[in-house]
């Protein structure tokens, strides 16, 4: 998969920040569109929300509150914005021989309906993950699980800034529809890797084999991938994958999202919900 044009949805937090560099990188690196897309909360929402047998002056209050909280996050967004892409030519369309290219763009909406709806047609969705005590969590939550469940396109999560994505990435493989679609879009990054290692997780020789054949896939490509197999002991299997991939130094985590369903995950937990909840590098995903 060749990449051509991302999507960064701004919440206008101080994440917005480091998903924009990381983007901006990304963009860089293989010649890119890059569409930053401020999503603003329709201040009528918090009417619907919290205005239940309110006067019209309290109703008035909060649309003014919920407004200028809008107009506050713009101006963040658009310093995070004017700060991260600098230098960088704009664009309406594609453009020949111009290399990366940017836009900006402003919405008012629900963030997981607009995230689904835009990502569909961006060959990459590039969100933060959650910031600590930014206020936000929970919209940034909203924001990828989004792009994850309801695109089908790629996810790049990003949790760690790195000032060369993909210099060692480690690939969590199950042999899932949704891992192998993972490592289908993470090919640009594979092939450029220093290093790619690929972990497998279970308990029989099945597992370990199931890696090996993904490494001679690879090779293919010209990837050269060592391949290691971890047996779950009292951690789980996603708090198994961040050890290892914290042991490799990478940089990259290329894997599947919600093989179950993200209510169950939510409920009994799960490898996605784990990493994306647990510090660790930047996670490449796909559902």
């Amino acid at each position: 998969m060749t990449v051509r044009t991302i999507l960064v949805p701004l919440l206008g937090t101080g994440a917005d920040r480091m998903a924009l560099d990381t983007a901006t990188a990304v963009a860089k690196r293989f010649g890119a569109h890059l569409d930053a897309l401020f999503v603003g909360a329709d201040p009528r929402d918090s009417v619907l929300v919290l205005g239940d047998g309110m006067s019209t002056l309290m109703l008035d209050e909060i649309m003014q509150t919920a407004e200028s909280t809008r107009q506050s996050r713009l101006e963040t967004a658009q310093h995070s914005f004017r700060a991260a892409v600098m230098g960088m030519a704009e664009a309406e369309g594609p453009a020949p021989s111009q290399g990366a290219t940017v836009r900006w763009r402003e919405t008012i909406g629900r963030i997981d309906q607009v995230v689904a709806a835009e990502g569909r047609l961006f060959d990459l969705t590039v969100v933060a993950g959650v910031e600590p005590n930014s206020g936000a969590g929970g919209l940034i939550t909203e924001a990828y699980d989004a792009a994850l469940l309801f695109t089908g396109r790629p996810v790049l999560v990003v949790r760690t800034p790195s000032a060369r994505l993909g210099r060692v990435v480690t690939v969590a493989w199950n042999g899932s529809v949704e891992a192998s679609r993972a490592v289908a879009a993470a090919l640009p990054w594979l092939v450029g890797a220093a290093q790619v290692h690929v972990v497998t997780v279970g308990l029989s020789e099945s597992s370990a084999g199931a890696g090996h054949r993904l490494a001679a896939y690879l090779a293919w490509h010209g990837v050269a991938a060592r391949v290691s197999s971890l047996k779950p002991g009292v951690d789980s299997v996603g708090a198994a994958i961040l050890r290892r991939a914290g042991e490799l130094e990478s940089d990259l985590l290329v894997m599947g999202a919600y093989g179950h369903s993200r209510m169950r995950e939510i409920i009994l937990g799960g490898a996605t919900r784990h990493i994306l909840t647990h510090p660790g590098p930047t996670v490449l995903m796909v559902h």
